[in-house]
C-alpha cells in the first residue's frame, strides 16, 4: 500500500470513528428531548458537555480530583509495573522458584481483588494508599504472567545455540530471553495502565475524600446524572489518552521489530 493511500485510509478511519461519536450523542439528545427518555436519570449530553465545559476551567474541582486520580494510578502502575516484571523474570530464570511460588500465585490471581477493595481502606485508610494497593493488585499479576508468557516463548533452538557459541547465563538472558519477551511485557503494560487506573477508581468509589471516583458517587447520590456521565466520559479520554500513549511508547522502544 502507498504512503497516499495509507494515509486516506487513515483519515477515513478517524472520520468514521468521529461519525459514530457524533451520531451516538446526537441520539441520546434525540432521546431525550422527545420524552422518550427522562433527563433526571439518563442526562441529557448538551448539559454533560456544559458541565465539563464549566469545570474546564482552571482552578476547578475537577483538575483536583484529577491529580489525585492520576497521582494514584501512577504509583500504581510503576509498584505493580516493577514488581511483576521482576517477579515474572525471576520465576523464569529461577524455575524452582516459580514451581514453588506457582500454586500460590493462582491462588491469589484467584481472588476477586476489587472485592477486597473495602480491605484496603480499613488498612490502609481513606488516603492514597489503599487506592494505590489496590491498583498494584491488578497490575501486578496482569504482569506478571504476561512476563512469564513471554521469556517462556522463547525459542529454545537459539538459547542452544547461544550456549554452543559459549554465551554466559547472563548475557543469553539479556540480549535473547529480555528482548523475546519485550512484546508480551508490553502487552501487559498497555493492559495495567488501564487496570491501574480502574483499580485507583474504583478504590476511591470505595472509600476516599479525593478523586474521581469519590466525585462519581457523590453525585450518584445526589441524582446529578448530567455531572455523573460528565465524569465518566472525562474518565474514558484520559482512558483513550493514556492507551495511545502507552501504544506509541511501545512502537518506540520495539522499532527494532520492524
Amino acid at each position: 500500500m502507498t504512503k497516499p493511500e495509507s494515509r486516506l485510509t487513515q483519515l477515513v478511519v478517524i472520520a468514521g470513528q468521529i461519525a459514530v461519536g457524533v451520531g451516538l450523542l446526537a441520539l441520546w439528545e434525540g432521546v431525550v428531548r422527545m420524552g422518550l427518555a427522562d433527563p433526571f436519570i439518563f442526562g441529557q449530553p448538551t448539559q454533560v458537555f456544559r458541565y465539563l465545559a464549566f469545570e474546564a476551567l482552571p482552578g476547578k474541582q475537577l483538575w483536583i480530583d484529577t491529580g489525585y486520580t492520576m497521582a494514584g494510578t501512577a504509583m500504581a502502575f510503576a509498584f505493580g509495573s516493577v514488581l511483576g516484571v521482576g517477579c515474572g523474570l525471576l520465576f523464569v530464570e529461577f524455575r524452582l522458584v516459580g514451581d514453588i511460588a506457582r500454586p500460590y500465585v493462582t491462588l491469589l490471581n484467584s481472588l476477586p481483588r476489587v472485592a477486597l477493595a473495602p480491605l484496603f481502606v480499613v488498612w490502609f485508610g481513606l488516603g492514597l494508599t489503599s487506592k494505590v494497593v489496590l491498583g498494584m493488585s491488578l497490575v501486578f499479576f496482569i504482569l506478571l504472567l504476561n512476563t512469564i508468557a513471554g521469556a517462556l516463548s522463547v525459542d529454545q533452538n537459539l538459547i542452544k545455540l547461544c550456549q554452543s557459541l559459549g554465551a554466559g547465563r547472563w548475557t543469553i538472558f539479556r540480549k535473547v530471553i529480555l528482548p523475546s519477551s519485550a512484546p508480551s511485557i508490553f502487552a501487559g503494560l498497555k493492559l495495567g495502565l488501564v487496570y491501574a487506573l480502574l483499580g485507583v477508581v474504583v478504590g476511591e468509589m470505595i472509600g476516599a475524600i479525593n478523586g474521581l471516583g469519590m466525585r462519581v458517587v457523590l453525585y450518584s447520590n445526589l441524582f446529578e446524572m448530567n455531572k455523573v456521565f460528565g465524569l465518566l466520559i472525562f474518565l474514558a479520554l484520559i482512558t483513550t489518552a493514556l492507551t495511545q500513549a502507552m501504544h506509541r511508547l511501545e512502537k518506540y522502544f520495539l522499532r527494532w521489530q520492524d
